[in-house]
């Protein structure tokens, strides 16, 4: 019933899914604290985030591991096609629902939980718990040294008078573009993940990631990041709090150094929290978040383990029946 290229289609969708809702938290403060307009900074993430998956997965692959190896199907390669196109589905229908609402998603967190939970609704699979543990490390650094960083690096950089820091917008556009890399090195190394893994039970040639995956999975986040960012820029950079340019630097500055060093350090992290953490960490005492848009994130978060879960448990379930 489903085959591979079937397979590869829900594949790409989900990756077009990420580059709506999650790539474009790269350049939301950029938007908040310059005058870029929003489709000229959205180009930027889109092409920095080419660069990331490329660069990255070349120089340090170790995140595609992580979600290569998260489930073992016992070479049952008919299951494991059930197993992944559950998951694919999981997350499309999971990340249409967090995209409407214009709240920002971790599809790093649904591809985690959906494919586990379309791998337990089969027999004779085995979920690697090493794995889980790098995914569950991954949200306490990101919240920890997000929030950590994000005030250490705004105390530093509250030092220079801000009559000299106005002068140098050059700082802003970097920061955005180093941080939409890191998106694509952290987001795209997963995605790569799934492919490679989709290569193996569809297509057996394939043993490892090859450029065109990577032309792909960068491609797809470059049309995902343009047709969808719009809202989630506007969640993130405008109504979470209000931001000056001194605020949003070191929101990017800080997430750069903390996704970069997990990435190094083979840890999943969603640059979703990162962002919101190291926003809570720059404007710590300085004034108050949004608490409406502050719990909506965190609901989202929260639920998107549950909930993906359980959909890709029950939809595996049902194709297991017809």
């Amino acid at each position: 019933m489903i085959n591979g290229y079937l397979l590869l289609i829900l594949v790409m969708l989900v990756i077009i899914i990420n580059g709506a809702t999650d790539a474009p938290n790269a350049v939301a403060t950029i938007v908040a604290t310059s005058k870029i307009k929003i489709k000229y900074a959205l180009f930027i993430a889109s092409i920095c985030n080419f660069l990331g998956v490329l660069v990255m997965s070349l120089t340090s692959p170790k995140i595609i591991n992580v979600i290569y190896k998260i489930v073992d199907f016992r070479n049952n390669n008919d299951f494991a096609i059930y197993a992944v196109a559950s998951s694919m589905i999981a997350i499309i229908i999971w990340g249409v629902i967090t995209w409407y609402f214009g709240i920002p998603t971790s599809e790093s967190h649904a591809l985690v939980a959906s494919l586990t939970g379309a791998a337990i609704g089969i027999k004779n699979t085995t979920i690697n718990i090493e794995m889980w543990n790098r995914v569950f490390q991954g949200i306490i650094y990101a919240f920890i040294i997000g929030i950590l960083s994000g005030y250490l690096v705004f105390k530093i950089i509250n030092i220079i008078p801000s009559k000299y820091f106005k002068k140098i917008k050059i700082f802003q556009y970097l920061s955005g573009m180093l941080l939409a890399f890191i998106h694509g090195a952290q987001d795209g190394l997963k995605f790569l993940g799934v492919l490679l893994l989709v290569g193996q039970i569809c297509f057996n040639k394939i043993e490892e990631v090859s450029f065109w995956m990577i032309v792909v999975c960068s491609v797809l986040m470059f049309v995902g990041t343009m047709i969808g960012g719009k809202k989630i820029i506007e969640k993130v950079g405008n109504e979470l709090t209000t931001l000056n340019k001194k605020e949003g630097v070191s929101s990017d500055i800080s997430s750069i150094v903390s996704l970069f060093i997990g990435t190094i350090l083979g840890i999943p992290l969603s640059t979703t929290q990162m962002k919101t953490a190291t926003i809570i960490g720059v404007t710590f005492k300085q004034r108050k978040m949004n608490k409406t848009v502050l719990t909506q994130l965190i609901i989202s978060w929260t639920l998107t383990f549950p909930i993906c879960f359980l959909i890709g448990y029950i939809i595996t379930k049902l194709f297991l029946k017809l």
